[in-house]
């Protein structure tokens, strides 16, 4: 897929991509503001995004809130980024993904439901 309209504002994906591959584990961003708290991290061979929505309603610090929590293996974003500069090899990521095994991938929480996107090599399709 190439992108042909995509303003980066002068940010290389790629040097950015191999920075972060290249880097510890720890957190890189990590913004707070009045509805949610973003975190985007590297932990272990995962490339990870969590946001925590703030519950304005409740008094109760510990009350559940909504939860995103998003865990990409860094050989699935590396293959993405594995074109040319203003591209986003799709392929070559499914094909990462496809290698990678058994892991959960999205998870999203609220007060009443959970909802999971995971890979499984044990489920067969008809």
């Amino acid at each position: 897929m190439k992108i042909d309209h995509f303003d980066c504002q002068g940010v290389d994906f790629q040097a950015l991509m191999s920075a972060v591959r290249d880097a510890k584990d720890g957190e890189f961003v990590t913004v707070q503001n009045k509805e949610e708290d973003v975190r985007v991290a590297k932990q272990g061979n995962y490339f990870l995004v969590h946001v925590v929505e703030k519950d304005r309603d409740s008094k109760d610090k510990d009350a559940k809130r909504s939860r995103v929590e998003v865990k990409v293996p860094m050989k699935v974003v590396d293959a993405l980024f594995s074109g040319k500069k203003d591209e986003v090899d799709l392929v070559a990521g499914l094909h990462a993904l496809a290698l990678q095994g058994d892991t959960e991938l999205v998870s999203v929480k609220d007060r009443e439901q959970t909802v999971r996107v995971w890979l499984d090599s044990k489920n067969v399709s008809d």
